[in-house]
Parts: structure tokens; C-alpha cells; sequence
């Protein structure tokens, strides 16, 4: 038998930020960040996915409630092809383009809606910022018809000026600009939300904000880990294992409207609705409670994600928009872990705003009053 040895490129990366996301969509006009998005990646843009087909290169793109980020990854990418995107963007796509985007937009957001996830974050979004309307990221039939062609390409040319890159190249580094986050100006209320969904199996959420000073990413990832996200934690070990009332849950964290927010979930049947939502709020409430062993073990599945995540082939672009948006890199959060654990384990922080409330599922109008009630 032959045998051959094959040497592979560990390849050169690219990225854009543009600093406009579905957090700045206006309700009337929701997912207009997201067809942009949309448009930008299609080869008939001229711009990034033009690039990308025409070389071969991966792409990937990820929204952000403030940002949108564009990314390849391939041999041989030229920071000055890198550098010349924003002038091959055709600046007024037809009326006829922009419908079959829409078209495609809206069959994807029809998709999604047999996860609950959009759902999850629409009801602990209105529960917890008031905020009412569709603020799917992805809009609906009547927020993608409301954007006029006019309006889009205004918006684009809007976007293009704002689009910065980064490129490394071997082991240089060209461009370096990098998107802002902008203020929303929201409040946060806390309070209780009830989306109504054809769905037999029930998901209960609740949400709690943090302070910036008290809670940076790495604390929120150890506290999300020690109340269990792809691995057990205490929501399941409660939840499942010790009383039976829950089938999947875990613990989230996002930074919504400049804030850090924690958010756990749990999935469950019509009679346990009420038991896990109190669990839930008792969970969050308490991470006072965990012991220094949990927080240990936390640390280490922080170290573990994060040193997964750095030998993906665009960490070094992650590692860079992270550095330059003001949170720590992926090296940093493992490095920091352990003394995080040791700080919460001593000093946990304090929720700076009442919880917000979320029921996703069938739910009837008894339900509803009697939830109600009890909270």
C-alpha cells in the first residue's frame, strides 16, 4: 500500500465588522440588518461573497444584537483584495434581487420558528426590556414588506461607510478597525411574559441583569457553567434528577443593550410549569449557594471551551474583535477562570434588576392567571 503525506496551509483570514445589528432595527422595520447581511453575502452583492466564490475561500457570519461580523478563511488571502471589498459593493441592488431576498429571509425565519429559541429570546426580551413588537432578528412577512428598495439602499451605503476589515495574513496583521457598540438607551424593567406558541412541550425562562463592573464575560461564563449549559449543572441536577419536573434546561449569558444578562431554561410538561419556574428563579437568585467545588469544575469547562475555540481556523480574527470591542479574548477567560471561581466562590455578584419571566408553549388563559398569581 502507497502512502502519501499531505502538508495543509494553515491558511490566512479576513474579517469585516459593520456596527449595526438587529438591535437598532426599528420595531416597523425589524430584520433590516439582517437582509443587509443577506445581501452582503450573495454573490450578486460584488462585495464579500462575491470574493469568497470567486477564490474559494470559507466564509462565515455571525449577527450580534449591535453588530454584524463577516469572516473568510482560505491560502493566499490579499489584505489589499481584503482592503477594496467596500468599493466592489453594488450600491443599488434591483427591486427584484431585494424581493428574492426577502422571499429567502422570510422562508429561513419560518424555519427557525420550529426552534424555540427565537421565542425564548422574544419573551425574555419583552419581560425583561418592555419592549413589544417583533424583534425577531430576522423580521416577519410584515417588517421585511416594509422595507422600501430606497430605504434599503440608503441604509447600505449607511453600512458600507461604516464597514471596517482585518486581515492576517501569515502572521501579519492588516487594517484593525473595528465596530463600536452602540447605546440603545433601554431600561430594564423585569416582569412576566407569556408567548403563546402551538407547542404541547412548555419552555420556561427567566432572566437577570448584572452590573458591567460586577459581571464581565469571564463571570457570567463561570456562573453559566456551573448552572449547567451543554454539560450537567445545577439546573438539571435539580430540576431532573432530583425531582423529575424537567427534561433539558441550561444557562445562558448575552450582552443585551450594553448590559450582561443571565439566562436560564428549562423544558417541561403543562403540570410542572409552575415548580420549574420557581426552581428557576431560586437557581438564579442563589448562585450564593454554590459550592467551591461546583465553581472548580465550572473554571475548568471555561478553560476546556475556551482552548476548543482557539483552534478554530478564525480565531485569530475572534481574538481580535474581541480584544478591540473591550472583552476578554478567549486565552484571557482561560486564564482568568480559576480566579474567578475563587472570587465567586467568596463574593457571588448581585443581580442589579428584577427577574424577568418567560412561559413559551400552549399556554391558556388559567395558566396564565395562576402564573400570574404566584409570581
Amino acid at each position: 500500500m502507497r502512502t502519501e503525506k499531505l502538508t495543509v496551509s494553515r491558511g490566512d483570514t479576513a474579517a469585516w465588522d459593520l456596527p449595526f445589528g438587529p438591535g437598532h432595527d426599528p420595531e416597523e422595520v425589524a430584520g433590516r440588518a439582517a437582509l443587509t447581511a443577506r445581501y452582503l453575502v450573495d454573490v450578486r452583492s460584488g462585495g464579500i461573497g462575491a470574493l469568497a466564490a470567486e477564490n474559494g475561500w470559507v466564509h462565515r457570519h455571525a449577527m450580534q444584537p449591535d453588530r454584524s461580523q463577516f469572516s473568510l478563511w482560505g491560502p493566499g488571502i490579499d489584505p489589499e483584495s481584503i482592503a477594496m471589498v467596500a468599493e466592489r459593493i453594488e450600491p443599488s441592488p434591483s427591486r427584484a434581487l431585494l424581493e428574492e431576498l426577502k422571499a429567502a429571509q422570510l422562508a429561513h425565519a419560518g424555519a427557525r420558528r420550529y426552534s424555540n429559541v427565537e421565542d425564548i429570546l422574544y419573551g425574555l426580551h419583552v419581560a425583561g426590556w418592555g419592549h413589544r413588537g417583533c424583534v425577531h432578528s430576522l423580521g416577519d412577512a410584515e417588517t421585511l414588506a416594509a422595507i422600501g428598495v430606497t430605504d434599503f439602499r440608503d441604509y447600505l451605503a449607511e453600512c458600507v461607510k461604516g464597514l471596517s476589515y482585518s486581515c492576517f495574513a501569515g502572521d501579519t496583521l492588516v487594517g484593525g478597525g473595528q465596530a463600536y457598540e452602540k447605546e440603545f438607551g433601554a431600561t430594564w424593567r423585569g416582569g412576566v411574559e407569556f408567548v403563546r406558541t402551538t407547542a404541547t412541550r412548555f419552555t420556561v425562562a427567566v432572566a437577570v441583569p448584572f452590573s458591567a463592573d460586577e459581571a464581565d464575560e469571564v463571570t457570567l461564563a463561570v456562573i453559566s457553567e456551573a448552572l449547567g449549559t451543554m454539560t450537567p449543572g445545577r439546573i438539571l441536577a435539580r430540576l431532573r434528577e432530583r425531582r423529575g419536573i424537567a427534561y433539558s434546561g441550561g444557562a445562558i449569558y448575552r450582552r443585551e443593550h450594553g448590559r450582561p444578562v443571565l439566562m436560564a431554561t428549562a423544558s417541561t410538561l403543562a403540570e410542572h410549569v409552575g415548580a420549574c419556574a420557581a426552581e428557576l428563579v431560586a437557581l438564579t437568585r442563589g448562585v450564593g449557594d454554590i459550592s467551591e467545588a461546583e465553581w472548580r469544575t465550572a473554571a475548568r469547562r471555561v478553560q476546556v471551551k475556551a482552548r476548543a475555540a482557539l483552534e478554530d481556523p478564525f480565531a485569530a480574527v475572534s481574538e481580535r474583535r474581541r480584544a478591540s470591542a473591550g472583552q476578554p479574548t478567549l486565552a484571557e477567560m482561560s486564564t482568568r477562570a480559576v480566579a474567578t471561581a475563587e472570587r465567586l466562590a467568596a463574593t457571588p455578584p448581585r443581580p442589579a434588576g428584577g427577574l424577568a419571566r418567560a412561559v413559551i408553549g400552549a399556554v391558556d388563559d388559567r395558566m396564565e392567571r395562576e402564573l400570574e398569581s404566584a409570581w
